[in-house]
């Protein structure tokens, strides 16, 4: 059950970490600029895409992914830093 409420917990996080990036000021401009298509050109070269329809799949599986990877990162040191308050300390507010 906690393997479950943790896989779920890191779904519904990434989920909203994704539409925080895709609504990001920031993370739009960079995507607008030079340096971001020189990124992301080898991802696009390893896909095998070479028109503006598959780009946006790319972009979007990129931060998708990035999404997940914070999610478990912060969802991993939540569950982590519980572990050791629940040996018998106190959390003092």
């Amino acid at each position: 059950m906690k393997v479950l409420s943790r896989i779920f917990l890191v779904l519904v996080l990434a989920a909203l970490i994704f539409l925080g990036l895709g609504h990001s000021d920031t993370v739009s401009r960079w995507i607008l600029s030079d340096r971001a298509w020189s990124f992301l050109m080898p991802f696009f070269r390893l896909f095998g895409i070479y028109g503006s329809e598959g780009e946006e799949n790319v972009i979007f599986s990129l931060l998708a992914v990035i999404s997940l990877f914070i999610a478990v990162i912060v969802v991993s040191a939540t569950y982590a830093w519980s572990g050791r308050n629940k040996g018998g300390q106190k959390i003092t507010s």
